[in-house]
C-alpha cells in the first residue's frame, strides 16, 4: 500500500512537473518567436508549482528527506536519537497538520464565495483542497514514519 501510494505521488509529481515544463516552453516559445504567449500560461505555472510542491511533501516526508537539524548527534546514544526522530516527527506533523487546517478553512471560504483565478476561472477551492488534503497526508506521514521505525525495531533500542 505505501510502494503504490509513493508510486502514485511521485508519479502525478513527475507529470505535473513535465506538464510544468512544456507550458513554460510554449510560453517562452510563444512570446519570443510569435509575440503571442500562452493564455492563462502564468495561472498555469502557479498551480502546476503548487501542484508539485505539494505532491513532494509527502514523499519527501516518507523518505525522511526534509530538513532536520541534530544538534546534539554527537552525544546522542540510540534512545536519545530515537526521542528526536519522534520530536522532529512531531514538529513536522504539527506544521503540515496547521497547514492542512488553514488551507481548508481558505478552500471554503473560496467555494463559498465561487472564485477563480483571473484569466482561465479555475475554482481556486479545488487546488486549496488539493493542498489541504496532501499537507494533511504529509503530517499523518510525519507522525507515522517514527512509529513505524520503532515497530520494526529501527528506533533505539
Amino acid at each position: 500500500m505505501v510502494r503504490m501510494l509513493e508510486r502514485l505521488l511521485g508519479g502525478a509529481a513527475a507529470a505535473v512537473l513535465f506538464l510544468l515544463m512544456v507550458t513554460v516552453l510554449v510560453d517562452v516559445v510563444g512570446r519570443d518567436l510569435f509575440n503571442a504567449p500562452l493564455r492563462g500560461g502564468t495561472e498555469l505555472v502557479e498551480v502546476m508549482l503548487a501542484a508539485t510542491t505539494f505532491l513532494a511533501y509527502p514523499l519527501l516526508a516518507y523518505q525522511r528527506r526534509h530538513i532536520a537539524v541534530d544538534l546534539f548527534d554527537i552525544f546522542a546514544g540510540g534512545k536519545l536519537r530515537f526521542v528526536g526522530e519522534w520530536l522532529s516527527g512531531l514538529a513536522g506533523a504539527l506544521v503540515f497538520g496547521g497547514l492542512g487546517w488553514r488551507l481548508h478553512v481558505l478552500a471554503t471560504r473560496s467555494a463559498e464565495y465561487g472564485e477563480g483565478t483571473v484569466e482561465l476561472s479555475i475554482p481556486l477551492a479545488a487546488i486549496l483542497w488539493m493542498m489541504s488534503g496532501l499537507a494533511w497526508l504529509s503530517a499523518v506521514v510525519f507522525l507515522a514514519v517514527p512509529v513505524s521505525r520503532h515497530a520494526e525495531g529501527e528506533g533505539g533500542a
